[in-house]
């Protein structure tokens, strides 16, 4: 299913359209910091953005349930992450996506093609959503190899 297209402004400013992305495998992590789960996933997930983040992954963090500048900006201190972060401002965004939980971690594909969710987070599931993103960095990764093949110069797959 395609990922359903997005502008967001991030908390340090300025904007991100999703489309802008196209080319890149997205893990898209929803959450809030009045949520104890999604403080708790988030260093996995800033983990998981540390280790794939050269080889094309982009983690986008979006904080639902419009928090106060002042406790977003903690909660980001606290959980440590350097991933960028954006306002979902009347969980506009998060309608898109049907949230049915914080946190949900959604992995996109560089077609823009959603090939993972996780609703929740329980300890060790950010395995899962680590090889979901190692997934589709693979599939990204044979495209650009065919794209550069002598076959694919040939015009054959």
């Amino acid at each position: 299913m395609p990922a359903p297209l997005f502008s967001a402004s991030r908390l340090d400013g300025g904007t991100l359209s999703l489309e802008s992305l196209r080319g890149q495998v997205v893990l898209l992590n929803f959450w809030a910091p009045a949520c104890p789960p999604c403080r708790i996933e988030m260093p996995e997930i800033q983990k998981i953005h540390l280790r794939h983040a050269g080889q094309g992954l982009r983690v986008i963090g979006i904080t639902e349930m419009d928090p106060p500048p002042d406790q977003l900006r903690a909660a980001i201190a606290k959980t440590g992450v350097s991933y960028t972060i954006h306002l979902d401002p009347g969980a506009r965004i998060g309608s898109l996506y049907a949230l049915e939980a914080h946190p949900t971690s959604v992995v996109i594909d560089a077609r823009g093609i959603m090939r993972y969710t996780n609703v929740g987070y329980l300890k060790g599931e950010e395995r899962e959503i680590e090889r979901a993103v190692i997934e589709a960095l693979g599939m990204a990764g044979r495209r650009r190899a065919r794209k550069g093949s002598p076959a694919a110069a040939e015009g054959r797959p």
